[in-house]
């Protein structure tokens, strides 16, 4: 199960995602995956948490409410 996915079932947390890219980083067995799949990330998500690391609140937040990223993160800002 997907960083991302793990979130949204309650079983992680946004705290632990550099430990997640770490994993990737150094488990072998990740290496058939791109670092944003195997977050569970789309591409659009990933760049803008690659730019911005302080959006991942909003991705799961978008993901639960069924949202696009877009819509939610309008909404954070107003």
């Amino acid at each position: 199960m997907s960083f991302i996915n793990r979130c949204l079932a309650g079983e992680a947390t946004a705290d632990g995602i550099d430990l997640e890219v770490e994993k990737w980083h150094t488990n072998a067995d990740c290496q058939d995956q791109t670092l944003h799949e195997h977050l569970g990330m789309t591409w659009d998500e990933y760049k803008q948490w690659a730019t911005r690391p302080s959006v991942l609140p909003s991705i799961i937040s978008a993901r639960l409410s069924g949202i696009p990223l877009a819509e939610e993160l309008a909404r954070a800002e107003q």
